[in-house]
């Protein structure tokens, strides 16, 4: 069977926006640097006012994943309970939509609801901790799901409950909790928004401010390095625990159900820890949310509303097709998604400073004075989503049938078009609305890459809060929470046809 067109032409146009979004600004990012003369303002050796706030990024980030892994630990006891993932697509939904919520939104929210006086720095943590606590939760449940019931209960054959779970299940789930831990560090290090949103200054803060005030690259790339290798390193770790502990058991039938007692706890447990999630948003509608202020929002905001779903929305529509075609690359699949993965953990400012160095010129107008730049920008921010949803999926594809297709005569790029890509369809469209949702929030990159036709929806919630427009920003926020529905239910139906 002959290869198909419309593979091949998204194969091809994959490979150039890798090259366009993650390739290209890191060559024109270092050669600018070059070109101008590469010394930075400050000097080669960094002040001290430079490594304090590389270390209270650090600091923070070490905080924060322990109080997130703390918060999950509570809320990973309570789905056990539940029994297997597979059997709850609604829980499964309802926490993934929680992450789906910009985390611009969230600590914007948190702070107008500052009730209890929490100092710059602890309010920056639990920020952190309340928006990501569902991720640990969800991995730690998949793995306990997965072999966890099944390896305790043995254990219990020779031992009280108490010693099965310290001695057997501590060291189950560690490698799990350990790679989650590491994960949320990247996240939590390289993130932006909350500590703008507190008023915190970190390297992530720096950085923006140096790539925004200075026009000469290297003043942006010289304190860059650092972080760039803490980040760089971190990644290294999270994928030397993922080969060594976390490769998917290739024993299914230790999937069994957990028994279902005091279900009614369980759930009351999550629905706590869902509401301390979505509470910013709740206490802000409540106090100062009114349906003039709404309509004024809609009316006044419509236009860049409108822009800035639609560049979303093209933004996670290319994101997945990238995904898509890398399942035809085969040798640069792997190098393609590290690489992906390494631009979307640095912080957003040197993304922003990357794109600006390759295409803030003349032959490039076409593209930096319009929306594709501001689409390139969440590209390189979440590339790497679409590439890791689809070798995800791609991996729970029943090999039986594949390896039927091939021996009808099938070549590699109809069973990719025919069955691969309608298996999970409605994962793949639920990965678009995760790109989508999570590129209205961006913030530190798009700041550096706007264009006159649109004000980000992110900035223009940036600018109500900082000038106390409440009303417009609890409406902009709503708004934006809403367009995290649609992917919800996809993966709810996604869920509930995988469980089948």
């Amino acid at each position: 069977m002959n290869k198909p067109i419309t593979i091949t032409a998204t194969s091809v146009a994959a490979a150039l926006l890798v090259l366009a979004c993650m390739v290209w600004p890191a060559i024109a990012f270092v050669s600018k640097c070059i070109t101008q003369g590469a010394i930075p303002a400050e000097g080669f050796f960094l002040s001290g006012r430079q490594w304090g706030l590389i270390w209270r990024s650090v600091w923070l980030s070490i905080v924060a994943t322990m109080a997130c892994l703390a918060l999950s630990g509570f809320a990973s006891y309570a789905l056990c309970r539940l029994g297997r993932i597979s059997r709850r697509p609604v829980v499964v939904a309802t926490l993934f939509g929680l992450v789906l919520i910009p985390l611009t939104v969230s600590a914007f929210g948190w702070e107008r609801a500052d009730l209890l006086g929490f100092s710059a720095n602890e309010r920056c943590i639990l920020i952190w901790a309340f928006w990501a606590w569902p991720v640990p939760s969800l991995l730690i449940w998949a793995r306990w799901s997965q072999s966890g019931q099944a390896t305790f209960d043995a254990a219990r054959l020779h031992a009280s409950s108490w010693r099965a779970f310290l001695l057997v299940m501590v060291p189950t789930l560690l490698p799990t909790a350990s790679f989650c831990a590491l994960v949320l560090f990247v996240f939590f290090f390289s993130d932006y928004a909350v500590p703008h949103a507190t008023n915190v200054m970190v390297a992530s803060t720096e950085l923006l401010s140096w790539a925004s005030g200075s026009s000469h690259a290297i003043d942006t790339l010289w304190p860059s390095i650092p972080v760039v290798i803490i980040v760089c390193v971190s990644l290294a770790m999270i994928r030397f625990v993922w080969r060594r502990d976390l490769q998917p058991d290739a024993d299914r039938g230790l999937r069994r159900a957990l028994p279902e007692k005091q279900q009614s706890l369980a759930l009351g447990v999550i629905a706590v820890l869902v509401a301390s999630s979505l509470f910013p948003i709740i206490f802000m509608a409540w106090k100062v949310l009114s349906l003039d202020v709404f309509v004024e929002a809609v009316s006044f905001y419509s236009r860049d509303l409108a822009w800035s779903l639609g560049v979303a929305l093209i933004s996670g529509i290319l994101v997945v097709g990238m995904g898509v075609a890398a399942l035809t690359w085969r040798r640069f699949r792997i190098p393609v998604f590290y690489l992906s993965i390494i631009i979307g953990a640095l912080p957003g400012a040197i993304v922003g400073e990357a794109l600006t160095a390759a295409y803030a010129l003349p032959v490039f107008s076409c593209v930096y004075d319009h929306w594709p730049i501001v689409v390139f920008a969440y590209i390189a921010r979440f590339g790497w989503v679409g590439i890791a949803l689809v070798l995800v999926l791609d991996s729970d594809v029943d090999p039986d049938i594949a390896r039927q297709a091939r021996s009808d005569g099938a070549g590699e790029f109809a069973t990719i078009q025919y069955i691969r890509i309608p298996t999970n369809l409605a994962a793949m469209f639920a990965g678009v609305g995760v790109v989508a949702a999570h590129s209205l929030g961006e913030l530190s990159a798009v700041s550096l890459v706007r264009v006159p036709a649109f004000a980000p929806i992110s900035q223009v919630i940036v600018d109500k809060f900082h000038f106390f427009e409440d009303g417009l920003l609890i409406s902009l926020c709503v708004i934006v929470c809403l367009c995290a529905l649609p992917p919800v239910v996809l993966v709810l139906f996604a869920w509930r046809g995988r469980s089948r």
